[in-house]
């Protein structure tokens, strides 16, 4: 069986500053960071999302372990160079499926079926 994971890849953007008098655009940027593994080891994973507040990014996805499906959500203070361990946020025991996940800036809110 495949096993899919939750794995993160991040870039740095730097906004373009040359519409600044005097100003000159920084070089775009030609590599990722390396891939971070934030969903547990030989569990399938998928519809994975993730959004910030401009300090915290979080992440969600479904995660099934072989009988039910469940949502896990995990959450980044640093930029996304560490993720907290992932937490089941869906009811134990009841199956459930396509998270989605929005922030207004002060809260984030997670939906699923």
């Amino acid at each position: 069986m495949n096993k899919s994971a939750i794995v993160l890849f991040a870039i740095s953007l730097i906004a373009p500053l040359s519409a600044l008098p005097g100003a000159v655009a920084p070089a775009a940027p030609d590599s990722w960071d390396a891939p971070i593994d934030i969903s547990e080891p030989s569990q399938n994973a998928g519809n994975q999302h993730v959004v910030t507040d401009g300090t915290t990014m979080t992440a969600i996805w479904y995660r099934f372990d072989g009988n039910l499906y469940s949502i896990q959500s995990s959450f980044s203070v640093d930029a996304g160079a560490t993720w907290s361990v992932p937490i089941a946020v869906s009811d134990a025991g009841q199956a459930a499926s396509a998270p989605q996940i929005v922030t207004d800036g002060t809260t984030i809110t997670a939906i699923w079926a």
